[in-house]
């Protein structure tokens, strides 16, 4: 468990979210390149695309699906980071990738974008103790909010 208010240095991130673009071989090559770098971490982005995009969008469907990585794909790349002795986390969209990611991480990180989103907040703080919550252009009271 990462103890945020324990830290005696900066703890580095690399931001590696669809960079990869839906390929895998690219993914881990990311990884092993941010452990190159230094980095304490690396960070993706953890969804199914059917489950937030509308069937009634094929195009923006077709493109967002092909930057998405499988479950086991993201538990490759996670066992690769501990490996590496690297933190493994994630953004997720929805409730099943948190209960996915609980497997497999003991922090994730909620999008800006889903700073109001409060049943996610709270569902995800039953499962994890550590949570990243980007806060974005959120006004004071959308992050006392989600606090």
């Amino acid at each position: 468990m990462i103890k945020f208010n324990k830290f005696r240095k900066i703890f580095i991130v690399a931001e590696i979210g669809v960079n990869h673009e839906g390929d895998f071989d690219t993914a881990m090559d990311l990884v092993k390149k941010a452990y190159q770098s230094g980095v304490d971490a690396v960070k993706f982005q953890t969804y199914e695309a059917e489950k937030y995009i509308s069937s009634s969008q094929p195009d923006r469907l077709k493109r967002v699906k092909k930057f998405q990585l499988t479950r086991d794909q993201f538990e490759k790349l996670s066992k690769e980071s501990k490996k590496l002795k690297l933190k493994f986390f994630s953004t997720p969209l929805n409730p099943d990738d948190i209960d996915f990611l609980s497997k497999i991480s003991d922090i994730i990180k909620i999008s800006s974008g889903d700073l109001t989103n409060l049943e996610l907040i709270k569902y995800a703080a039953k499962k994890y103790n550590n949570l990243i919550i980007s806060t974005g252009l959120g006004t004071h009271s959308e992050i006392q909010s989600a606090i």
